[in-house]
């Protein structure tokens, strides 16, 4: 299968299909492609999409899609899957989060456009020919090489300001996959002045399509977390069986933190060493300290204070910090009021 019209329709059912989405011609004049795992099952029912490499230095999903893949038996399916484990080749050939052909960040480059950069490209073939097709979407991150993360899965609330089908499909599907295991599950809305809104998503991407969508995070340092590989697949099979794709009853279990609120973004003003003083998953209050910031002789710089109450949901692990740097993120649980 080596297409750049790919469609769940082509395979036959009770069929498994491994082969590859054309996207477009390299200066090099190779052909710059995706790899597509796909199942359709013996019977109709709904599609699920799962994505992972969409950062180049993000593993653990890459792994988990192949792994699901490998387990699934089409003869015991009803709808399909479709797994696209590698979403970004330039940047994971580079190990990079962005694209060194563009320098665009993929995961900002939604929906894409069809005579834009290679980034672009990927974008929009993606939203044309995987998410268009799916009744719900999952892509797998982890915090990359400079952070680390709790078990997390998240799902956006002001995403579905005017669907709460929509919006409870994905907050059903978020709690399926972290049934698994999950150390928190977020719902995310947003505050004016406490959460940056990041535009050009796959997941944006679905909402606009009416699809509901969820995503992961787990640790970083640029490895294969054994870990964070068996959550994701744990967790993938999980929303399947919540789906009917698979025939089991799915787990039902609770996160050890489920939270409805804005995020907020502690970033450095100085350059500094840092020296954190709380660890993921804390809850801290507005005025805590959560870290500092030393020089070369280990003279105090700064102190990053938090101005809000929350939990920690990610931290900085590398210390060489320079002002605009995100060193501390946190979830502030505040239920469930939208904005746009």
């Amino acid at each position: 299968m080596a297409t750049s019209d790919f469609s769940v329709d082509i395979l036959r059912k009770g069929e498994k299909k491994m082969g590859f989405l054309r996207i477009t011609k390299l200066p090099n004049g190779s052909t710059l492609r995706l790899p597509i795992l796909a199942a359709k099952g013996k019977s109709g029912g709904k599609v699920l999409t799962v994505l992972a490499g969409v950062h180049g230095n993000e593993f653990a999903g890459i792994q988990a899609i192949r792994d699901v893949f490998s387990k699934l038996d089409p003869e015991a399916m009803r709808g399909a899957f479709i797994g696209v484990p590698i979403v970004n080749p330039p940047a994971i050939q580079a190990v990079s989060r962005n694209s060194p052909i563009d320098g665009l960040n993929l995961a900002r480059s939604f929906p894409g456009n069809v005579k834009g950069t290679v980034s672009q490209r990927i974008a929009h073939i993606v939203s044309e020919r995987i998410i268009a097709q799916a009744h719900f979407v999952i892509d797998l991150h982890t915090a990359g090489v400079n952070n680390t993360m709790p078990l997390f899965c998240g799902y956006s609330h002001n995403l579905y300001p005017n669907d709460s089908v929509i919006r409870t499909q994905s907050q059903e599907g978020a709690l399926a996959f972290g049934a698994g295991g999950a150390d928190i599950v977020v719902g995310h809305t947003c505050k004016p002045g406490v959460t940056k809104v990041n535009r050009g998503t796959s997941l944006e991407e679905a909402s606009n399509r009416g699809i509901p969508s969820i995503y992961t995070e787990s640790t970083g340092g640029g490895w294969l977390d054994p870990d964070a590989v068996s959550f994701y697949i744990i967790g993938v099979l999980n929303v399947m069986k919540h789906l009917s794709i698979l025939p089991d009853k799915p787990i039902v279990a609770k996160p050890k933190l489920f939270l409805v609120g804005p995020g907020y973004q502690v970033v450095a003003a100085k350059s500094g060493f840092l020296l954190p003083k709380v660890d993921l998953l804390d809850e801290v209050r507005a005025g805590d300290v959560l870290g500092v910031l030393v020089g070369l002789f280990g003279e105090p710089v700064a102190q990053l204070i938090s101005e809000y109450d929350g939990w920690i949901t990610a931290k900085r692990t590398t210390p060489i910090v320079f002002p605009g740097v995100e060193c501390f993120r946190l979830v502030l649980d505040e239920g469930e009021e939208d904005c746009v």
